[in-house]
């Protein structure tokens, strides 16, 4: 039963050049600090093989160099794959978002995540080593998505393609 938790984080860059972050809580059945590394290398493993997004840094590594991911379905960090897992105690949902994940992942509707193959891998590498918010054991696999976020646009102002300025009524 892992006991000791430590909060990790995995960043991923899109074909785009936008980062998209994966936060996770890393357990432990001891408080030895040299397990925390292992268990966060191996989950960041896990989430970039089930990603189009480039590695761009995790938990206990500094900035790599910079890489963007491939432009394929699902390319953007606004597309993700959420995995919700149930907690050992109560109960409690705890959710892990995959930005840009692969077609592979997914059934032939391209929204139910198959669980199996890459995606398998990382729902199993996530009950091994992963807590809730709370510090409960990961259980099992409650239910699984996809999602796409809508981002902020950065900037209000819209120009018309003359660059003459906006369009009077």
């Amino acid at each position: 039963m892992a006991i000791f938790a430590a909060k990790a984080f995995v960043s991923l860059r899109d074909s785009q050049g936008r980062v998209g972050t994966t936060r996770f809580w890393a357990g432990s059945d001891t408080a030895d600090l040299t397990v925390y590394p292992g268990n966060i290398e191996n989950m960041s493993a896990k989430i970039v093989a089930c990603s189009n997004a480039a590695l761009q840094s995790y938990t206990g590594d500094g900035p790599l160099p910079v890489e963007y991911g491939t432009n394929a379905a699902y390319a953007a960090i606004t597309d993700e794959m959420v995995l919700v897992f149930n907690g050992a105690t109560t109960g409690a949902l705890t959710k892990l978002h995959v930005p840009a994940p692969k077609l592979a992942n997914f059934a032939a509707d391209g929204v139910t995540v198959l669980n199996s193959g890459i995606a398998g891998a990382l729902i199993t590498q996530a009950i091994a080593d992963c807590l809730t918010r709370s510090g409960e054991t990961l259980v099992y696999l409650y239910g699984f998505y996809k999602a796409a976020r809508l981002r902020r646009r950065t900037s209000g102002v819209v120009r018309d393609p003359a660059g003459t300025g906006p369009a009077v009524p």
